[in-house]
């Protein structure tokens, strides 16, 4: 897989992000400057923005890697963002609060991407369609990078990119362990609740008044749930009335009953983001990734010394 360009990260200015419709509900210009301020605060670490080859598409992303010693070598962690076109990219926001701190608590390198079509990335954005093929070719670039471990592959994704998750690894991802907040896991259901999701459905999807039940069945894990092959954290809040939290349970039950590794935590009074319970979800999703983490001879290395 070719990176094609990594360069120092730069946050897009408020009126870009405004006039693009990136920011997220409730953003405003103090916060968002806030999120710029914190994310140049972060320390031990270093923030780019690359671009990467994505079937023959220059997609942007994100890399926040761990200021790493001479050959050291650490575990890949992709993150998933949620959202659709521009609204949801990847933001100072979600570096400082979705990816810092894994590199910060675990010492991993991190992926993320905004998509093809988003963010400045040539393509369109499919929500689920053609575009998760941006995902695995994220893992595969990471799996060419001279600071992997070659043995550690952790996913997260939130919302939308919970349900990226679940498709790449339908896809044939192989992943050490995933964790998911609250994810997008039945499409149909979800457009039954929130009848505004058609809009969505329909800018982004090709074939979708033609084909709805299809193209909505391959966006929902509870439809598939023995595709779901890696270890697998489920986490959603009670109160979230962006994705409600029936999926989720259901999906949990299926893999339950399927014997999947899988373990299940519901906040209770949870909205979508998880704001209140940020550092219970993030404990839990650093305890998971690390049990399930598989030591490199570098570890073992300094672990007998």
């Amino acid at each position: 897989m070719i990176l094609l360009t990594r360069t120092p990260y730069t946050p897009p200015p408020y009126a870009w992000m405004e006039e693009n419709r990136a920011l997220m509900e409730g953003t405003t210009e103090a916060s968002y400057k806030a999120s710029v301020a914190n994310l140049k605060g972060l320390s031990g670490m270093d923030v780019s923005a690359i671009t990467y080859d994505s079937d023959g598409l220059a997609v942007t992303g994100v890399e926040v890697l761990p200021q790493l010693n001479h050959a050291e070598r650490v575990p890949l962690l992709i993150y998933n963002r949620g959202g659709s076109g521009n609204y949801g990219m990847l933001s100072p926001g979600q570096i400082t609060v979705l990816m810092a701190p894994f590199v910060q608590r675990m010492r991993v390198g991190v992926l993320a991407s905004n998509y093809r079509g988003n963010g400045g990335s040539e393509g369109q954005e499919q929500f689920g369609g053609a575009d998760v093929a941006d995902v695995l070719n994220l893992i595969a670039l990471g799996k060419s990078q001279p600071w992997w471990d070659g043995k550690n592959i952790f996913m997260l994704g939130w919302s939308r990119g919970g349900m990226m998750t679940c498709q790449a690894m339908a896809e044939g991802a192989q992943l050490s362990a995933a964790a998911i907040g609250a994810g997008l896991f039945d499409a149909a259901a979800n457009l039954a609740a929130r009848p505004p999701m058609e809009r969505v459905f329909n800018r982004f999807i090709a074939g979708f008044e033609q084909s709805r039940e299809e193209v909505l069945r391959v966006r929902s894990a509870v439809c598939w749930p023995e595709k779901i092959t890696a270890p697998l954290l489920i986490m959603h809040g009670d109160a979230d009335a962006v994705v409600d939290v029936a999926g989720a349970r259901e999906l949990y039950a299926k893999l339950d009953a399927l014997g999947r590794d899988v373990k299940y935590v519901e906040y209770v009074g949870g909205d979508h983001a998880l704001r209140k319970h940020w550092k219970l979800w993030m404990e839990e999703t650093v305890r998971w990734f690390e049990a399930h983490r598989v030591a490199s001879s570098a570890d073992v290395a300094s672990h007998v010394s």
